[in-house]
Order: C-alpha cells, then structure tokens, then sequence
C-alpha cells in the first residue's frame, strides 16, 4: 500500500515536470527559428472572366450589360485573414481583381481558378499567415492586427451570376454587394469590425442567405436588396446592427445572438410581423403600426438571445 502511495506522488510530480521540460523544448526551438521576415509587396491579381451572351443573361433574368460565366454560374470563395479587406462591385463583365498592399514575408496571397467543368467554373482566394500563431507570440511577443494592416481590396464583376461564400477570421471588412447578381451567399466574420451593404437591388431572387458574425462589431444595411426569402444572422459576443430597408419579396429573418446587442431597424410602410425574446435581458419588439399597408411583400423577423439586449424599431 506504502509502496503504491509513493509511486502516484513520484507520478504526479514527473508528470508536470516532463511536460514543463517539453514546453520549454518546444519555446527553444520556435525561438530558435526566428521571428517571421517582413516585406511589403502590391497585390496586382486578375482573374479574367467570360462573358455570357445577351441571349443567355436575358434568360438569366439580368439586364444593363451584365455578364457573367460563359455556361453556369460562378462559384467564388474568398478566405482573408488578418488585415483591411475592401469587397466591391468592379464593371460588369470584367474581371476579378485584388490590389492592395500587403505583408508578403509573413502573408500568402493565393488565387486559384477551376474551369474544368463549365456548368461550375470556380475561383479561390485565400490570404493566410505563413506562421503559426504560437511562432509570432514567441517571436514578436503577439499577433498584431490593427485598421492599416494588409489593405486589400477586391473587385467582383457585377451581374456575374455567381454563389458567395465568404470568410474573414480577423480584421476589418467592408463589403459591398450592391450590384451583383447573388444566386447564393455566405458570409462569415469571425474578429473585428466588418460592414456589409446592399445598396441596389440583387437581380436574381435567393432561397437563402447565411450571415455569422462571432466577436466584435458588425452593421449590415439594406438586407431587403438581397432578394431572399430567408436570411439567417448568427452573432456570438459583441454588437450588432441590422437596417432591412426596402423588401421585393416576402422575407423572413431568423437572428440568433448568444450575448451583446442587436438592434433592428424597419422601415415605414413594409408590412411587419415580429417576435424577439432573450433570456438573460431585455427585448423591445415592433410596435403595430396601425396606418400601415393591408398588402404587399411581408417581412418576418424572429430574433432571439441568451444574453443582452434586442430592440427592433421603425424608421
């Protein structure tokens, strides 16, 4: 029993001790490799994409000069990380560009495109860290990201009929979507301060729309542009601001936020039917309007949280 006894106290004193001798192996060894080389380069990328006939974008439902892929709809993946990243409409028909400067010791700027299969042309972007995290906070005592870091902005063709998915893990976004012609869309901000707006109508009509914000700030304008019959809005910490302006179609908004602030702001003169609830704080829902329209598109909005505050209202 004695014997036992001891050897569980020699285990559980050798135990922390291999480990904190590992730990410190490992530290030497990431120091020993030096901190990550720095080096400002210009991001000049270009994508060229083909045009459809004005044959197959009248059956595409698009007007005004807009192009697209020459025999399906465009796939388009961007994945940004650390940095100032601009998303905006370029001319319709042209190509996808990326300008901007940016770190190219410690960054990986990569395009990719896929025509292999013309029903499903796909492009890839990605912009990554070439070291991982523990090798920058051992090295450089952190990882640094503030609103000047890697500025990148990135043109996608209006009118191209193209599915969106989207995702910034840290940093700063502004994305305009305005203009472009979204069959599907998703778009996730994990860490920052992101911006998305809709200031014109999309010309193809959506099922589904999924936005996620995870930790910090994020304002999203005119969501009744996109043209979709159900948009889900995922938000973990932090704050939120929905405007919906203007609705084409019958819409409905699902919001779902674990702790923080979101406020939702509706229009006058869109027919509105609204419940909101949090468990952990206050809910201001949507009073009646009792001059509003008798018809026409209706919104729904469903909002709930664990923790904070929803205050949905007029404007």
């Amino acid at each position: 029993m004695k014997a036992g006894c001891q050897k569980w106290l020699i285990g559980c004193i050798a135990v922390p001790c291999i480990l904190l001798v590992l730990f410190a192996i490992t530290v030497l060894v990431v120091r020993m490799q030096g901190a990550p080389e720095h080096r400002m380069e210009k991001a000049n990328l270009e994508q060229p994409i083909a045009a459809l006939t004005s044959g197959q974008l009248a059956a595409e439902g698009l007007t005004g000069g807009a192009a697209g892929p020459a025999t399906g709809t465009l796939g388009v993946r961007i994945r940004l990380t650390e940095g100032h990243f601009i998303i905006k409409p370029g001319p319709p028909g042209g190509s996808i560009r990326v300008e901007g400067d940016y770190d190219a010791g410690a960054y990986d700027l990569v395009q990719k495109a896929d025509t292999s299969n013309p029903d499903a042309p796909t492009y890839e972007l990605s912009f990554e860290p070439k070291y991982s995290w523990l090798r920058r906070i051992l090295t450089e005592g952190g990882v640094h990201v503030d609103d000047d870091q890697n500025p990148l902005t990135i043109w996608l063709p209006a009118g191209t009929p193209m599915d969106l998915d989207l995702h910034v893990a840290v940093g700063k976004s502004e994305v305009d979507l305005g203009g472009l012609s979204l069959r599907r869309a998703s778009l996730d901000m994990r860490m920052g301060e992101h911006t998305l707006r809709v200031p014109q109508l999309n010309p193809l009509e959506m099922e589904q729309v999924t936005l996620r914000g995870r930790m910090g700030e994020m304002r999203l304008h005119d969501l009744g542009n996109l043209r979709a019959g159900v948009i889900d809005i995922w938000g973990r910490m932090g704050e939120m601001r929905i405007d919906i302006g203007p609705i084409a179609k019958d819409t409905k908004i699902n919001s779902r936020f674990m702790m923080g602030a979101v406020r939702i702001s509706v229009p006058q003169g869109v027919r509105v039917k609204s419940s909101s609830s949090v468990f952990l704080g206050e809910s201001q829902g949507l009073q009646e309007d009792p001059n509003g329209p008798d018809s026409g598109p209706l919104l729904e909005i469903q909002s709930d949280a664990t923790m904070g505050e929803i205050r949905v209202t007029r404007y």
